[in-house]
C-alpha cells in the first residue's frame, strides 16, 4: 500500500506540473491576442472645379459702326451692339485682314467679360473671336446661326455656363489653346461645338484653325 500511495503522489505531482506549465504556456498566447482594427477616416471628397470655359461670357454681338483707330494703324475701333442698352465700343486688330464695310453690319462672336483695357488710348470693353489658319494669314469671324439677335448666349456644349462679372486675360490664354475649327467647320472648344439656342457656331473655311 504504501508504495501504491507513493505512486499516486507521484502521478498527482506530475498532473499539476503539466497543468501550471499549460497555464503558463497559454497566457501569453491570450496576451498576444491582436488589438482590435482601428475604423478608418473617412475623407472628404475633393471638391468639383468647374471647367475655367464656364467662366467667359461670349454673345452674338452686331457691328453697328467702324473706324479706324487714329493712332494705331492695325486697329479698327467697332461699336458693337451685344443686346444691351449702349452699343460696346471694342478694338480689333483687322485692318491688315478686312476693309472696314467687311465688318459693318456683320454678326460675329464677343468675349463680353474680358477685362477692359485702353489701346493707344481708346478703351476696349471686350474682343471680338475670329478664327485664323495656322500661318495666321487669313482670318474669319466665327458666324452665329440664322436667326441671331444681339446679346444670345454662346454655350459649349457639355459645359455649364456660369460666367464671372469679369476675366482677366490670363484665364482667357488658358482656356483659348482649346479653341480650334473642326474639319466640318464648327468652332469647338475641347472637341466640343459651341452653340447658341438657335443653333451652332461656324466659321466659313478655316479648318483645323485656331480661334482667339
Amino acid at each position: 500500500m504504501p508504495t501504491l500511495f507513493h505512486a499516486d503522489a507521484q502521478t498527482a505531482t506530475k498532473l499539476l506540473a503539466e497543468a501550471a506549465a499549460s497555464a503558463t504556456t497559454e497566457a501569453p498566447a491570450a496576451a498576444a491576442a491582436p488589438a482590435k482594427e482601428k475604423k478608418a477616416k473617412k475623407t472628404k471628397p475633393a471638391p468639383v472645379v468647374a471647367d475655367p470655359i464656364s467662366k467667359l461670357d461670349i454673345v452674338v454681338g452686331k457691328i453697328v459702326d467702324v473706324r479706324k483707330h487714329p493712332d494705331a494703324d492695325s486697329l479698327y475701333v467697332e461699336q458693337i451692339d451685344c443686346g444691351e442698352a449702349e452699343p460696346r465700343e471694342i478694338c480689333s486688330g483687322l485692318v491688315k485682314y478686312m476693309q472696314p464695310e467687311q465688318l459693318l453690319n456683320k454678326e460675329v462672336l464677343v468675349l463680353r467679360n474680358l477685362k477692359p483695357v485702353a489701346m493707344r488710348g481708346i478703351k476696349s470693353f471686350g474682343m471680338v473671336l475670329c478664327a485664323s489658319n495656322a500661318a495666321h494669314d487669313q482670318i474669319e469671324f466665327c458666324t452665329p446661326p440664322a436667326g441671331s439677335i444681339p446679346g444670345d448666349l454662346v454655350r459649349v456644349d457639355g459645359f455649364p455656363r456660369e460666367p464671372d462679372a469679369q476675366i482677366n486675360k490670363k484665364l482667357f490664354e488658358k482656356v483659348q489653346p482649346k479653341f480650334r475649327v473642326s474639319d466640318d467647320l464648327a468652332a469647338t472648344y475641347d472637341g466640343q461645338p459651341w452653340v447658341t439656342n438657335r443653333g451652332a457656331i461656324t466659321v466659313a473655311s478655316l479648318a483645323g484653325g485656331s480661334i482667339s
